[in-house]
C-alpha cells in the first residue's frame, strides 16, 4: 500500500530530518489502536473502550482491522460531512515542558467507499493545532498521508492530545470519514531540539511518496 508523506513544522522549527534518529519514551498509549474490542464496532462519545483513548465530539468513531483498503488496525472518525464530528483524545495527561521540542507522527487517510473521497481533521497538542487533509488516490484507493509535525509549546500545559474530524475538505458530497493510525508523540532530546530552535522563522512542507509494506 502506498503512503504519502508530509513534514510540517510549527512556529520557528525546521530541519525535521535531524530528529529521525531521536529516541525518547513515547507519550501516547496504544497509538496503533491494536488493543481494544473486536473490529468493526462503533463507539459513542465518552466511550473508553479503545484502550488509552476517549471518544469525543458528537459523531463517534469506528475501529477496523484491514478494512476499506487500510492495513492493520485503525480508527475512523465519524462523520466528516455533518456538524457531529467524531474524534478521540488520549486519556493520559500529557504535560508539556517549555523549551522542549515534540515530534508528532500520524497516518491520516480518507476512507474510499464507492467514490473518490476527501477527509479533514484537526489535531491538537500542547495548545497548538494542526490541520490534516487527505484525498483518496487514483481509482478510488485508500492511501494514508503520513504527517510528521514538530512543535515547541510556549507554556507548560496539560492539554491532552486529540484529533477530531473537521468541516468538509472539498464539499459535503465528496467528504467522508477520516482514518487515523500509527500515532506517536516523543520529546526530542537535546542537543537536537536546540538545533531546531536555532533555525528560526522557517516553515517547511515537504511531500514525498513511499511504499508501505
Amino acid at each position: 500500500m502506498k503512503r504519502r508523506s508530509m513534514c510540517l513544522v510549527a512556529g520557528a522549527l525546521a530541519l525535521s530530518s535531524l530528529v529521525a534518529s531521536s529516541s525518547d519514551a513515547a507519550l501516547i498509549t496504544n497509538g496503533d489502536f491494536q488493543t481494544g474490542p473486536a473490529a468493526g464496532q462503533s463507539f459513542a462519545p465518552a466511550s473508553t473502550a479503545i484502550t488509552g483513548w476517549t471518544v469525543i465530539g458528537g459523531g463517534g468513531v469506528e475501529r477496523f482491522n484491514g478494512n476499506f483498503g487500510f492495513p492493520t488496525w485503525n480508527v475512523q472518525l465519524n462523520p466528516s460531512p455533518t456538524a457531529a464530528f467524531g474524534g478521540v483524545r488520549q486519556t493520559t495527561n500529557l504535560i508539556t515542558e517549555v523549551g522542549v521540542v515534540y515530534q508528532i507522527d500520524i497516518d491520516f487517510g480518507a476512507r474510499a467507499e464507492g467514490a473518490d473521497r476527501g477527509a479533514k481533521a484537526v489535531l491538537t497538542f500542547g495548545g497548538q493545532t494542526f490541520t490534516l487533509t487527505d484525498f483518496t488516490g487514483t481509482n478510488n484507493t485508500s492511501v494514508y498521508t503520513h504527517y510528521t509535525l514538530l512543535t515547541a509549546p510556549a507554556a507548560s500545559t496539560s492539554t491532552l492530545f486529540s484529533v477530531v474530524a473537521a468541516s468538509p475538505y472539498v464539499d459535503a458530497a465528496t467528504t467522508w470519514k477520516g482514518v487515523i493510525d500509527n500515532v506517536v508523540v516523543v520529546a526530542v532530546p537535546e542537543p537536537v531540539s536546540l538545533g531546531l530552535l536555532a533555525v528560526g522563522g522557517l516553515t517547511m512542507l515537504r511531500p514525498r511518496r513511499s511504499v508501505r509494506a
